[in-house]
């Protein structure tokens, strides 16, 4: 994860919330940066199934 963070306390539902950022060149590989990007997205959405964000 690059970043994550929760709402306020008080505030309910509380929800966790992630940050993605994307440091990879555009001006290489679109294909290879395009790919890197999907397994990042990927992980994140493994991680938000497994409920094991914390």
């Amino acid at each position: 994860m690059d970043m994550i963070t929760m709402t306020k306390e008080g505030i309910h539902p509380q929800k966790v919330i992630l940050i993605i950022t994307d440091h990879f060149n555009w001006e290489a590989d679109i294909n290879e940066h395009l790919f890197k990007l999907q397994e990042k997205l990927n992980l994140y959405i493994s991680v938000i199934e497994s409920k094991n964000i914390f």
